[in-house]
């Protein structure tokens, strides 16, 4: 647990290699070094934040394990239209959480987790999740603003699934399915 405070800077605990991690408000700063090897939760007023820059260009987030979201995932950059992605095999995003796609300076955001959706995805830029095999479930909010949400579907029976009072907002926007099963 690392609370309120405190700065952690991702290069410095490069690979942690046993138990969890949970931040309690603070800002995870990923820069592309290495992959965390531990489960991530981030507690409440904490940010993960995957941004592109001159000084880390287009960071790739390696968890190795879940990411459990009950504050916010932001991903963006800050010049130079580098692209930012987060990988893991999985992104639970609580009723409280928020994940933010950014626009910054340009570039691409990816996110290659299957993602379980109970808050809200803020769509203002372009996102592709590209998980393969995932069984993605939306029972949350997209909102897409001024991006664009691209789904690519791959490997052994993947799909999207929209359940209860999940929605995707479009606001004139487009929602692209690559492959796989669709549930709306």
């Amino acid at each position: 647990v690392v609370s309120r405070g405190a700065r952690l800077v991702y290069e410095l605990i490069k690979v942690l290699e046993a138990g969890g991690l949970t931040l309690s408000h603070i800002t995870l700063n990923h820069r592309p070094f290495g992959q965390m090897a531990a489960a991530l939760t981030t507690g409440a007023g904490s940010t993960l934040r995957v941004r592109g820059s001159g000084i880390g260009g287009s960071p790739t987030a390696t968890f190795t394990n879940a990411i459990t979201n009950t504050a916010t995932i932001d991903l963006t950059t800050q010049e130079a239209g580098y692209g930012v992605t987060l990988v893991a095999p999985s992104v639970v995003n609580q009723a409280t959480g928020v994940i933010d796609v950014t626009a910054g300076s340009g570039g691409t955001r990816t996110l290659t987790a299957q993602l379980n959706n109970a808050g809200v995805v803020n769509l203002p830029y372009d996102l592709t999740m590209n998980a393969a095999s995932a069984a993605h479930v939306n029972s949350g909010s997209i909102l897409l603003t001024t991006g664009d949400f691209n789904i690519v579907q791959s490997g052994t029976t993947p799909s999207f699934t929209n359940t209860g009072t999940g929605t995707i907002a479009t606001n004139g926007r487009t929602v692209t399915v690559t492959n796989g099963t669709l549930d709306l």
